[in-house]
């Protein structure tokens, strides 16, 4: 998992991948202090999502941005979509990432440095 935040006293992860990179999930957990494990809670809007950039302020929650979608049998689609959430189950759409010009992109649709 790679998104993983302390908010309104209950920790929650959302999406991820494979460590072979062969899936992405969409899935969100919350972690219950009475049961001691990782509970299912809800699914990022637009289903699985990996390499995204996050972060997490009181305000906003958990702030999850662009990253790749894994697209069975084609490889994976560059996401531009920012969603944030408090609780890992509701969550908004805040406006997508600018998109780079294509100038700048490298063969691989990466921007390069």
């Amino acid at each position: 998992m790679k998104f993983s935040v302390y908010s309104g006293r209950v920790p929650h992860i959302c999406g991820g991948e494979t460590t072979d990179e062969a899936l992405a999930f969409g899935q969100c957990y919350s972690y219950s202090f009475q049961f001691n494990e990782w509970l299912p809670a809800g699914i990022l809007e637009g289903g699985n999502r990996s390499d995204s950039a996050y972060d997490h302020s009181d305000s906003w929650g958990l702030v999850v941005a662009g990253g790749h979608q894994i697209v069975e049998g084609d490889g994976y689609t560059t996401l531009d979509t920012v969603l944030s959430t408090h609780d890992a189950v509701f969550f908004d759409f805040l406006p997508n990432l600018p998109n780079p010009q294509e100038s700048e992109k490298g063969q691989s649709g990466r921007l390069q440095r």
